[in-house]
């Protein structure tokens, strides 16, 4: 993916690049390098795999300085102010599977600039190239930091002890801030380096004062590197928690990359598969005694975690729509050892010590995702393997586990625990739950269903005993009293009286594999879905004429989650509604076609915000500009997943 300058200066800095470590760091800015996040930074590290993110190196500011003068290639925006503005002198970027590069010209110079991080290490590699024919003067100036990644810095709140080597292979600086004593490393394969202390005052970032937080951060400055490149010389210097050899290091291998679709797929398609790696990383021990060091998937970059509802959810697309099966089996081995009662993880720790697990859907999400794995793999012996897990989650539901969470006598699953957030509407401000759903949430015994039938499959295939599929006819002849027949569609919670409002959640009685509707009661929430929630984009999480409806999101932390489940669309829904669709017309060719049509926002989408990905959420209301993380797991999968499934013969 690639654009051509030159650029506006919103051209340049609203548009995002992300590139992943495989540990949950990553190097992240903007097309010409201008930091408008708190999470942008070319070394963000996890330093306990993928959670304690740290911003470590902020960015590099380049000078070019050619005969009397010097191009400042860099851009900032302080409060009112832009300096300086390097935004007009980029010719070119563009994006590949592992590198991120930029041109710039500068007079009659020209500069190639390349950004790759080394997969399985807290390690970025910028790589500067003279692509011109003229010699220039190279002046890099690091902008470092220590802090975690949802902060600010302010200045001399963090002393740097920096120390400088000057090897035959190039400088090398170890910064070590006061609360990290091994530090990490500035590495230059040439060159030379003059210390100069000094702070970075006042940076401002315009998407930290649009989620109404703090949008002021300062960086702390050791000194600079300078080198002269001829044409065609190539200078690197490596940012990294590893200590640099003593000579220079050699090029990394590329990882794996995933199958990047079928031939005739169009260049979206192919670049999402590869985007789905990013979110596949490895996670450290949480509990030795417990959770052993394994796979794991990231919600959403920036500032998501492993989270165990979004990880069931996007692994079908993410792992075997694009030929990751092993990884599906490590990813779902992580979870089922991190089980607690019958319940998975709502998410891990940022700190990296603890789970929380206030969440009914993500263990009824296992099951299922288990199920697609076995669908696509025909691996029994993984399916043997997680029965313990399996078993564990439908007997704890069914007697009853923590957070109110247990089956009701008529077969249906209630979830009701006062100040908490259980499904995936789980939007919380303080001790406020905006969309609390107490009671028996329509997607939960939908789950809850289709898990009792995935079991009768399984027990049926491995000759498992149990009553898993009588146990079904009850909650399928319970299911019933979700069907609110003056509407035509399902109530969203049944409780003292049942929730009217129209919600996305009641597709979920349709999409899955297996549905406790019968049809014309299925075609009857797809109409209505169709016709009140749907949008290029994903489904609205509230139908527009109800009265609690925002069509806006943004503001500050209350305002935006006011938002976040009462209209705001949600990316991956796409997913469920197309699963839906397709079944209540047959899978026909045609119903494929029109869903393939339906997707084609989103993939111009691609090219927007985060390029190569697809954001968390969109407003409400047209034009239903994105909103939310950049690079969301879900929604890249659920795209990817049902684009495939509408393949026509």
């Amino acid at each position: 993916m690639h654009f051509d300058g030159p650029f506006t200066l919103s051209e340049a800095t609203e548009r995002e690049w992300l590139l992943p470590n495989g540990l949950g760091g990553y190097a992240s800015s903007t097309l010409c390098g201008m930091n408008t996040r708190r999470y942008h930074g070319l070394l963000v590290a996890a330093l306990r795999p993928p959670a304690q993110r740290t911003v470590l190196v902020a960015k590099l500011e380049e000078e070019v300085i050619h005969g009397q003068q010097t191009y400042a290639l860099a851009t900032n925006q302080y409060p009112g102010t832009y300096y300086p503005q390097g935004y007009q002198y980029l010719e070119r970027f563009s994006l590949d599977a592992t590198a991120v590069t930029m041109v710039f010209a500068a007079g009659s110079a020209l500069l190639e600039k390349t950004i790759t991080t080394t997969p399985g290490e807290n390690t970025t590699h910028v790589a500067y190239r003279n692509v011109g024919d003229v010699p220039f003067q190279l002046r890099i100036t690091p902008l470092v930091n220590a802090r975690d990644f949802h902060g600010e810095t302010a200045e001399g709140s963090i002393h740097f002890d920096v120390q400088a080597t000057v090897l035959k292979s190039g400088p090398r600086v170890c910064v070590r801030p006061g609360w990290m004593p091994d530090g990490y490393w500035l590495a230059a394969d040439g060159g030379s380096w003059q210390g100069q202390a000094d702070w970075y005052r006042n940076m401002f970032y315009i998407w930290e004062r649009r989620r109404g937080l703090t949008a002021i951060d300062n960086h702390f400055s050791p000194g600079c590197f300078t080198h002269t490149l001829e044409p065609d010389q190539c200078w690197t210097i490596v940012l990294s928690t590893e200590e640099p050899p003593q000579r220079r290091r050699k090029s990394h291998t590329a990882p794996q990359l995933a199958k990047p679709g079928q031939a005739d797929d169009p260049p979206e398609i192919r670049q999402l598969a590869r985007t789905a790696e990013s979110f596949l990383v490895q996670r450290a021990a949480v509990d030795g005694q417990r959770l052993a060091q394994g796979r794991t998937v990231i919600a959403g970059y920036h500032w998501f975690g492993d989270w165990g509802r979004d990880t069931m959810i996007a692994l079908p697309g993410l792992c075997l729509t694009t030929g990751h099966a092993r990884e599906a089996a490590e990813i779902l081995r992580t979870f089922a050892a991190a089980r607690r009662r019958g319940l998975l993880p709502n998410l891990f720790m940022e700190s990296g010590q603890g789970e929380a697990f206030n969440t009914v859907d993500a263990a009824l999400w296992f099951v299922n995702a288990v199920h697609e794995y076995y669908s696509a793999t025909q691996d029994a012996a993984l399916v043997e393997e997680l029965r313990p897990a399996l078993d564990e989650i439908i007997t704890y539901y069914r007697n009853g586990t923590d957070y109110g969470i247990s089956m009701d006598r008529d077969g249906l699953m209630i979830a009701a625990s006062p100040g908490w957030q259980l499904t995936w509407m789980d939007a919380k401000v303080g001790d406020w739950v905006v969309t609390p759903r107490m009671g028996k949430p329509v997607e939960i015994s939908a789950l809850w269903y289709n898990a009792l039938r995935i079991m009768e499959e399984f027990a049926r295939a491995c000759n498992w005993e149990g009553e898993y599929g009588a146990l079904a006819e009850r909650v399928r002849k319970g299911f019933a009293a979700f069907w609110y027949a003056e509407g035509q569609y399902l109530y969203d919670v049944l409780d003292t009286p049942p929730d009217t409002r129209l919600r996305p959640n009641q597709i979920f009685a349709v999409s899955l594999p297996y549905s406790p509707l019968d049809l014309n009661q299925a075609r009857a929430v797809v109409s209505m879905v169709e016709r009140h929630l749907l949008t290029p984009y994903g489904l609205r999480s509230l139908a527009p004429y109800d009265k609690e409806y925002h069509g806006h999101y943004g503001g500050n932390t209350w305002e935006r989650d006011s938002a976040y489940h009462q209209g705001t669309v949600w990316g991956w829904l796409i997913g469920p509604y197309i699963d839906a669709y397709l079944r209540v017309h047959g899978h026909s060719e045609q119903a494929k076609l029109l869903c393939r049509a339906l997707l084609k926002p989103m993939l111009a989408h691609v090219w927007e915000a985060g390029v190569g990905s697809i954001s968390e959420i969109f407003e409400g209301n047209p034009p239903h500009l994105p909103r939310g993380t950049v690079s969301q797991a879900w929604s890249v999968s659920e795209v990817l997943r049902v684009w495939q499934k509408c393949r026509t013969s």
